[in-house]
């Protein structure tokens, strides 16, 4: 019957043989300040049915005490689970990037929350976390080999077992013209002995950085001035700016000849 505190939480079912269980019919949370200073109520029994309650000769009864024990049914709760940085591909290693915070409801050691990147998202160790969920860079990016990070920092308590959530942290490289162009082709050219003059091969120029930005064609080309002497005297680059097109790889008008 109604006595003491919380015994709304409660009920007691009879097993048929003289005994009864004490169940509980609503969610008890260690968590609720209420809660956590525990129950007392009182439990009666009676050998006269539900009729005769107020009879002292039939009925009985005993104090029922329950403290509850913190278990670790809370993951720790992240103050935000996104973030989207776009960064130049040059960041000084050692920058703070983002910091992520997280709480736990839970008492003792299973409230505490410590912080890991997820080994699978930053296979090459680039990203480090501390106690504070503070991100740094600790390796240099490069857009050119990865345009796109997606970090995977981990908030973990430090119940048994462990509870964990998840928060991502995405990164987006911008260019920096850190790029020479190169000669993506022809490897290598073959010329004939006593070749007169001829024209012996057309170039093919790239720049991994991104052209969008100017950080590639048009190019200029010239033969080294630090060439040796003979192969300024035997070669000659021709160079047509007209036809060194963005959207264009190959370069038709960049030719090694033979002065005639």
């Amino acid at each position: 019957k109604g006595s003491g505190h919380g015994w709304e939480r409660f009920r007691v079912v009879p097993s048929g043989n003289g005994s009864g269980s004490l169940q509980a019919v609503r969610k008890l949370d260690f968590e609720d300040p209420v809660q956590r200073q525990g129950f007392k109520f009182r439990v009666q029994v009676s050998d006269q049915g539900d009729s005769n309650w107020e009879s002292s000769k039939h009925v009985d009864s005993a104090w029922v005490l329950i403290k509850l024990l913190d278990d670790n049914d809370n993951a720790p709760q992240l103050s935000t689970e996104l973030v989207n940085l776009t960064l130049p591909e040059d960041v000084p290693v050692g920058r703070s990037l983002a910091t992520f915070t997280a709480s736990d409801r839970d008492q003792g050691g299973k409230g505490e929350v410590h912080y890991a990147i997820a080994p699978s998202s930053d296979p090459g160790r680039r990203f480090a976390v501390d106690s504070t969920g503070r991100v740094r860079l600790q390796r240099g990016l490069d857009r050119e080999a990865s345009p796109h990070h997606t970090v995977l920092v981990l908030a973990m308590d430090r119940g048994e077992p462990p509870r964990t959530s998840t928060a991502t942290l995405l990164i987006t490289l911008s260019d920096i013209n850190d790029n020479a162009p190169h000669v993506a082709s022809p490897d290598g050219i073959f010329v004939t002995e006593n070749s007169g003059p001829q024209h012996v091969a057309d170039l093919t120029l790239d720049d991994p950085d991104d052209w969008s930005l100017g950080h590639g064609p048009p190019f200029s080309v010239t033969l080294d001035s630090h060439a040796p002497r003979h192969i300024k005297e035997t070669f000659a680059v021709d160079f047509d700016q007209s036809k060194c097109l963005p959207e264009a790889l190959v370069v038709d008008s960049l030719r090694w000849r033979l002065p005639p």
